[in-house]
């Protein structure tokens, strides 16, 4: 069932893009509700800062040997900065992906 699935860099690059989504989800109820607009948009300007830090560990060093023990940094930063569920989520796509980095760059 797991073994077609995809690993490693192309994962966390994949987690980026869901951390857009959501920063782009929590900006627009910021701005649309009045009363926790200060908590969405604090968690959106997270949420994109998280995007970025992903997306380049995933991109531009996918091939570094230590970019597996940054991705668990970032979770463990997720998580403790959110929240949640959706930063238990995150947290555990960006532990697997940084998981099979460390395996694929083992070999």
């Amino acid at each position: 069932m797991f073994e077609n699935r995809i690993r490693g860099a192309q994962l966390a690059k994949r987690v980026s893009y869901v951390y857009l989504i959501f920063a782009i989800i929590l900006l627009v109820a910021g701005f649309a509700l009045n009363g926790y607009s200060d908590r969405f948009i604090i968690s959106g300007i997270f949420y994109i800062i998280m995007f970025i830090v992903v997306y380049f560990l995933s991109t531009k060093y996918g091939e570094n040997k230590n970019t597996w023990i940054l991705l668990i940094i970032c979770a463990i930063i997720t998580i403790i900065a959110t929240h949640g569920m959706l930063a238990i989520a995150f947290a555990i796509l960006l532990l697997v992906s940084a998981n099979d980095m460390r395996k694929e760059l083992d070999n």
